[in-house]
């Protein structure tokens, strides 16, 4: 029935994008379910980072979406940095669909934020930057667990194991703000990967 609805709003949407996923999904469902681009991994009703790991770890490519309003109860907002024009409705959605986006958490009034310099992808090494020291840089892969480490870092270098399917990339920094990067998902012959996160966000949009 849930996967019937994915697929019938797909025929009339642009984009597809579970959100309050406790309300309406159980946990064993991101296994099965597929055809939708994004999933609401954070919002102001909690976060969701095992519902996106579990359909990542089930093989379905599905990037991060954050939201969140800004409220007295919460210190934190949350927000979806795109790499596109405002103003191109098209040109957001495509950015969007291919993961040419990160999620970014941060605390209220913060003027000052770290962002995503650089992410590349040379072979099967995935290399990332930011603006600014990263307190923690965590490369996080199967069944959302934390593969590899790092303190006190502008910079972090990981090459995808065997085993590894996907690997998505946390940024903690010392301002409390945190990075969420889309997955890096590997398939037999190819990875998925925008090359044109390659490049620093010059045109980026802060979406509700």
């Amino acid at each position: 029935f849930k996967q019937h609805n994915i697929n019938s709003l797909n025929k009339i949407s642009s984009l597809v994008i579970p959100v309050r996923l406790d309300k309406g999904f159980k946990l064993r469902e991101m296994k099965h379910l597929d055809n939708y681009q994004l999933m609401e991994v954070m919002s102001q009703y909690g976060n969701y980072f095992n519902y996106w790991d579990m359909a990542l770890s089930s093989g379905h490519r599905v990037n991060i979406m954050a939201t969140g309003c800004v409220s007295e109860q919460n210190d934190f907002v949350n927000k979806t940095v795109v790499n596109a024009d405002l103003n191109n409705h098209e040109q957001v959605v495509k950015s969007l669909k291919n993961g040419d986006s990160y999620a970014v958490t941060y605390l209220k009034g913060n003027l000052d934020l770290p962002e995503l310099k650089s992410l590349l992808l040379t072979n099967d090494t995935i290399i990332v930057e930011a603006t600014k020291k990263i307190k923690t840089l965590r490369f996080i892969g199967q069944n959302g667990i934390v593969i590899d480490s790092l303190s006190n870092v502008s910079q972090g270098v990981y090459a995808f194991k065997d085993d590894d399917s996907y690997i998505r990339v946390q940024m903690d920094f010392e301002d409390l703000t945190s990075i969420y990067l889309n997955p890096i998902v590997r398939h037999q012959f190819q990875y998925f990967f925008d090359l044109s996160m390659s490049k620093m966000m010059k045109e980026k949009t802060w979406l509700m």
